[in-house]
């Protein structure tokens, strides 16, 4: 399969492999990820033996090599599940996988990049210090040049999948140039905080990372001075569409719940589904559903015919991540005071609505982007 197209048996294919994984693997201890913070171990060997962390990356080292649409529709459909172990996949494929695949060296992908595909090895970006992915000119991160060395010293704030991650991609400067370094976790010189712990997305692993006089060989730099710009760009608009998936994919668990509830919650001898009020909410959810995947669809074809997305992949998490948090609270309503006991999942999926808007990049910076072309 080329991996700049996606054909629809492709797409039918995952989103059927990963929707009986969800039911059968996933559902039944969803509430033990929620409660403990922990994606069992036997469910992340399952996601090893289904190809879902090296998605993006090329089949010569053992990677799935999807589309990229696939790829979108394999994190959509897993959010419906667990947007946390969603998240944590897409985490590796768009901030490791994808970067050593487009830009690694030779020695690079050799050496780490079929351990990434399988999942044996977690990796991650670590790009602007204050987590995100936009504030790059303020990087406090330095790299310093010693002989055939550099040695790193800066701290990154949010690092997504930073408390599991075996490699660091590090963004410093170098002197007066921005540049990726590979930094492993044994080195020496890094250290891990300890695990955020957020009000949703529960059982993904976010930790602030340090680096103290981090020693590596200047062979670590992955690409040149001028691919940085190109990485970043490469990682936002994959990140965004990213983060668009799973939003989508917790309106349809959000629908999905508050359908079953409002067609066996009895009013007035019959089901709060005939009433009208609870139509429209559904039907309101219904729609931004489809006009959210609809974004994300036309996006994905522009990304596997090569054409530049970032404005549209910010337009697509500005409005699915919005949506999704308007529309689990619409879910909720629905479920009434009920939807407030743990009992119920959907506060759980109103939480993960909430987080998946706020982590990283805020939707008010991203407007700024959109807006660029439209100021003289």
């Amino acid at each position: 399969m080329n991996n700049l197209t996606s054909s629809n048996e492709e797409i039918d294919m995952i989103k059927d492999v990963i929707k009986d994984f969800g039911i059968n693997e996933i559902t039944p201890v969803a509430s033990d990820i929620e409660s403990s913070s922990e994606i069992p171990s036997s469910i992340l060997q399952q996601v090893s033996e289904l190809g879902l962390y090296g998605m993006l990356g090329s089949s010569e080292y053992n990677g799935a090599e999807t589309g990229f649409s696939t790829f979108i529709h394999g994190m959509l459909e897993l959010a419906k599940y667990s947007p946390a172990l969603s998240a944590l996949l897409m985490f590796q494929n768009v901030f490791s996988v994808q970067p050593i695949t487009q830009f690694g060296s030779q020695e690079q992908k050799e050496s780490i990049l079929s351990n990434l595909n399988s999942g044996t090895k977690i990796g991650t970006a670590l790009i602007a210090d204050d987590g995100g992915t936009l504030n790059v000119r303020s990087i406090n991160t330095e790299a310093m040049e010693e002989g055939d060395s550099l040695s790193i010293s800066g701290t990154k704030k949010f690092a997504f999948n930073g408390a599991i991650a075996d490699y660091f991609i590090v963004l410093c400067n170098i002197g007066t140039n921005p540049c990726f370094v590979l930094v492993e976790k044994d080195n020496q010189g890094v250290s891990v905080g300890n695990t955020i712990d957020t009000v949703g997305l529960r059982g993904n692993k976010s930790a602030s990372v340090s680096f103290y006089s981090c020693n590596v060989p200047k062979k670590n730099i992955i690409g040149s001075p001028s691919d940085t710009n190109k990485i970043i760009n490469s990682i936002q608009e994959s990140y965004w569409m990213g983060i668009g998936a799973i939003s989508n994919g917790v309106m349809q668990s959000a629908l999905s719940q508050a359908i079953k509830y409002s067609n066996e919650r009895q009013q007035f001898s019959k089901p709060i589904s005939s009433f009208e009020a609870i139509q429209n909410k559904l039907t309101n959810i219904s729609t931004d559903i489809e006009v959210s995947l609809a974004m994300l669809e036309k996006v994905c074809k522009s990304k596997d015919a090569g054409e530049d997305i970032l404005r549209q992949s910010a337009m697509t998490k500005i409005f699915t991540t919005e949506k999704a948090q308007q529309n689990t609270k619409l879910a909720l309503l629905v479920h009434g005071g009920y939807g407030y006991i743990k009992d119920y999942p959907i506060e759980r999926t109103v939480r993960d609505a909430e987080t998946l808007k706020t982590i990283c990049d805020s939707n008010d910076d991203l407007r700024l982007i959109i807006s660029k072309p439209f100021v003289s």
